[in-house]
């Protein structure tokens, strides 16, 4: 065989081993936004599972964490209590444990499932939480990669 040979081989081998790049459309349409994943909460020895939340599952949360209060001038502004939405989220995307259950709601003495997070967990904790149910919900630091020429 010869050298030329060999490179051409090399070549189409190398050719026929790139996987087809799917469309946009088929990639939505064969994906499902059911992600879950397992985190291990050191003080506790254990992992929580959470899951993915959905823009439309947060706006929702975001207006349950939304209050109108008197600004400048005595013009009415939205807050956002950020401390809330966290433990809304937690409360959330959490499938275990799942801090809407009765007998953990009981032995906290939480009035909701976000009041169980709170009394439950550590300040840090919920924010750890928060921030990897955000992440997994596609809100992590660069979920965009540039489009390479060539």
């Amino acid at each position: 065989m010869t050298e030329n040979t060999a490179e051409f081989e090399y070549k189409e081998v190398q050719a026929q081993e790139k996987p087809k790049k799917k469309s946009a459309l088929e990639a939505l349409l064969g994906t499902s936004t059911d992600i879950q994943k397992p985190v291990y909460m050191k003080r506790l020895e254990t992992d929580f599972v959470i899951k993915a939340l959905t823009g439309e599952k947060i706006n929702e949360l975001r207006e349950q964490c939304t209050y109108t209060r008197p600004g400048k001038g005595g013009k009415m502004e939205k807050h956002e209590n950020t401390d809330e939405l966290g433990q809304l989220i937690v409360a959330e995307a959490c499938i275990e444990p799942d801090f809407s259950n009765p007998e953990l709601m009981n032995h906290y003495r939480a009035e909701s499932p976000g009041d169980c997070t709170q009394k439950a967990l550590l300040f840090g904790e919920i924010a750890m939480l928060s921030s990897k149910i955000m992440d997994l919900s596609g809100f992590e630091d660069d979920p965009i990669e540039e489009v390479k020429n060539g």
